[in-house]
Protein backbone atom coordinates (compact mmCIF):
# COMPACT_ATOMS: atom_id res chain seq x y z
CA UNK A 1 0.00 0.00 0.00
CA UNK A 2 2.89 2.39 0.64
CA UNK A 3 3.85 2.03 -3.05
CA UNK A 4 0.56 3.71 -3.97
CA UNK A 5 1.22 6.86 -1.95
CA UNK A 6 3.58 9.41 -3.50
CA UNK A 7 6.88 9.99 -1.75
CA UNK A 8 7.34 13.63 -0.77
CA UNK A 9 10.08 15.66 0.84
CA UNK A 10 7.97 15.79 4.00
CA UNK A 11 7.82 12.00 4.12
CA UNK A 12 11.59 11.89 3.80
CA UNK A 13 12.00 14.36 6.65
CA UNK A 14 9.85 12.22 8.92
CA UNK A 15 11.69 9.04 8.03
CA UNK A 16 15.04 10.35 9.31
CA UNK A 17 15.84 9.37 12.89
CA UNK A 18 15.78 12.24 15.37
CA UNK A 19 18.73 13.09 17.55
CA UNK A 20 18.17 12.79 21.27
CA UNK A 21 18.15 16.56 21.74
CA UNK A 22 15.67 17.06 18.88
CA UNK A 23 13.43 14.38 20.34
CA UNK A 24 13.60 15.99 23.78
CA UNK A 25 12.76 19.37 22.26
CA UNK A 26 9.71 17.91 20.53
CA UNK A 27 8.60 16.14 23.69
CA UNK A 28 8.96 19.38 25.65
CA UNK A 29 6.77 21.14 23.06
CA UNK A 30 4.17 18.38 23.28
CA UNK A 31 4.23 18.68 27.09
CA UNK A 32 3.73 22.46 26.84
CA UNK A 33 0.81 22.00 24.44
CA UNK A 34 -0.81 19.46 26.77
CA UNK A 35 -0.38 21.87 29.69
CA UNK A 36 -1.95 24.60 27.54
CA UNK A 37 -4.95 22.39 26.71
CA UNK A 38 -5.35 21.46 30.38
CA UNK A 39 -5.29 25.15 31.32
CA UNK A 40 -8.02 25.90 28.76
CA UNK A 41 -10.14 23.19 30.32
CA UNK A 42 -9.68 24.77 33.76
CA UNK A 43 -10.80 28.28 32.74
CA UNK A 44 -13.27 29.28 35.41
CA UNK A 45 -14.31 32.81 34.54
CA UNK A 46 -16.17 33.92 31.41
CA UNK A 47 -14.18 35.75 28.76
CA UNK A 48 -16.44 38.76 29.24
CA UNK A 49 -15.21 39.27 32.83
CA UNK A 50 -11.97 41.00 33.73
CA UNK A 51 -10.62 37.85 35.42
CA UNK A 52 -11.60 35.69 32.45
CA UNK A 53 -9.95 38.02 29.96
CA UNK A 54 -6.77 38.10 32.08
CA UNK A 55 -6.78 34.28 32.06
CA UNK A 56 -7.31 34.25 28.30
CA UNK A 57 -4.42 36.67 27.73
CA UNK A 58 -2.19 34.55 29.92
CA UNK A 59 -3.07 31.42 27.94
CA UNK A 60 -2.62 33.26 24.66
CA UNK A 61 0.86 34.35 25.74
CA UNK A 62 1.65 30.74 26.69
CA UNK A 63 0.46 29.50 23.28
CA UNK A 64 2.42 32.20 21.47
CA UNK A 65 5.55 31.24 23.38
CA UNK A 66 5.12 27.55 22.48
CA UNK A 67 4.42 28.49 18.86
CA UNK A 68 7.69 30.42 18.70
CA UNK A 69 6.37 33.97 18.50
CA UNK A 70 9.17 36.49 18.86
CA UNK A 71 9.72 37.19 22.57
CA UNK A 72 10.03 40.97 22.08
CA UNK A 73 6.68 41.11 20.28
CA UNK A 74 5.10 38.93 22.95
CA UNK A 75 6.49 41.19 25.70
CA UNK A 76 5.10 44.31 23.97
CA UNK A 77 1.64 42.72 23.76
CA UNK A 78 1.80 41.65 27.41
CA UNK A 79 2.85 45.16 28.45
CA UNK A 80 -0.01 46.67 26.45
CA UNK A 81 -2.58 44.38 28.04
CA UNK A 82 -1.19 45.19 31.49
CA UNK A 83 -2.05 48.86 30.90
CA UNK A 84 -5.46 49.34 32.60
CA UNK A 85 -6.70 51.70 29.86
CA UNK A 86 -5.85 49.26 27.08
CA UNK A 87 -7.17 46.31 29.05
CA UNK A 88 -10.50 48.04 29.77
CA UNK A 89 -10.84 48.95 26.10
CA UNK A 90 -10.18 45.33 25.08
CA UNK A 91 -12.64 44.10 27.71
CA UNK A 92 -15.31 46.47 26.36
CA UNK A 93 -14.70 45.18 22.82
CA UNK A 94 -14.94 41.55 23.97
CA UNK A 95 -18.16 42.30 25.86
CA UNK A 96 -19.62 44.15 22.85
CA UNK A 97 -18.79 41.29 20.46
CA UNK A 98 -20.14 38.70 22.88
CA UNK A 99 -23.39 40.64 23.22
CA UNK A 100 -23.66 41.08 19.44
CA UNK A 101 -23.10 37.36 18.84
CA UNK A 102 -25.57 36.47 21.59
CA UNK A 103 -28.20 38.85 20.17
CA UNK A 104 -27.79 37.61 16.61
CA UNK A 105 -27.96 33.98 17.75
CA UNK A 106 -31.25 34.51 19.59
CA UNK A 107 -32.86 36.85 17.03
CA UNK A 108 -33.88 34.07 14.57
CA UNK A 109 -35.35 32.03 17.44
CA UNK A 110 -37.36 35.01 18.66
CA UNK A 111 -38.61 35.68 15.11
CA UNK A 112 -39.77 32.08 14.79
CA UNK A 113 -41.67 32.25 18.09
CA UNK A 114 -43.36 35.54 17.09
CA UNK A 115 -44.93 34.09 13.94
Amino acid sequence: MSDILPHTARDAAFSKPLSTSALLDRLATVKQMLEFLAAIEKLSDPLTSAAGLHEAFSLLAQLASVAGVDASLLNRVIQATNDPTVFNLLLAVVQFVAEAVSSSATAPMEANHAS
